[in-house]
């Protein structure tokens, strides 16, 4: 199967990258700004296409002869008012249709589930999450899944994960690898895709909430602090 990945940079784009690229039965292509963030071990075993999301004609361009879909776009630790997230969706659906792709599987965000809040700090990068959403749900001529996922965290996986229909089945985290594993296998079994087409899914690890706590300590520092600079950087303007 030729599958093309989109947003392949980010945390969660660069494990769909080292798990697809380890599948022989996947052709990946990696669609994406700047390939010198991918591993030149993971990018010698793929294709590289240069291009922005943002500009519909080099999407286009990028998924003639593909297969299937997987979006992993985000805003990393960029907190401010945004559309790439909505308005890549919008030019990938909207490719996809002009090529024939019928496969999509989206990482989303589980603040958008039932019965779940946005925290503050999060509100205008979940608002294009939700934008995005909107859209996806438009597009019933595409076999879509949305990975409703809560923290994303880069630990190791226990090669286990939980996933239920417009609920989160577990805890409140998981890890890239497992979140990878299953947009995958959505895109590369019929059945999986046929079991959540159309459908917000829930996703998480199996593991106990302090371990991926300590596990994620110094993440979250990091995090902590690049937030704290975007927040300056958007009170300033700059």
């Amino acid at each position: 199967m030729k599958l093309i990945v989109f947003g392949g940079t980010g945390q969660t784009g660069a494990s769909v990258l080292q798990l697809s690229t380890e599948d022989q039965d996947l052709e990946v292509t990696a669609f994406v700004r700047k390939p010198d963030r991918i591993p030149t071990d993971i990018r010698n075993k793929l294709t590289v296409v240069l291009g922005d999301v943002m500009n519909s004609d080099e999407v286009e361009k990028a998924l003639v002869g593909q297969e299937a879909v997987i979006s992993c776009l985000g805003t990393g630790f960029y907190i401010g008012e945004t559309t790439v997230i909505s308005k890549g969706i919008e030019n990938i659906i909207d490719g996809m249709r002009r090529t024939h792709v019928k496969k999509l599987a989206v990482v989303g965000v589980s603040f958008l589930l039932p019965g779940h809040f946005t925290p503050y700090i999060l509100k205008k990068t979940t608002a294009d999450h939700e934008r995005a959403l909107n859209t996806i749900r438009k597009a019933k001529d595409i076999n879509w899944t949305i990975a409703m996922a809560p923290e994303i965290a880069k630990i190791p996986s226990a090669g286990r994960y939980k996933t239920s229909i417009n609920k989160l089945p577990g805890s409140r985290v998981v890890a890239t690898l497992d979140l990878a594993d299953w947009m995958i296998n959505c895109v590369k079994h019929d059945a999986d895709m046929a079991e959540y087409a159309h459908q917000m899914v829930g996703i998480s690890s199996n593991i106990a909430t302090k371990d991926w706590l300590c596990r994620t300590l110094p993440g979250r520092m990091t995090l902590f602090v690049g937030l704290v600079v975007c927040l300056v950087l958007s009170y300033f303007n700059l």
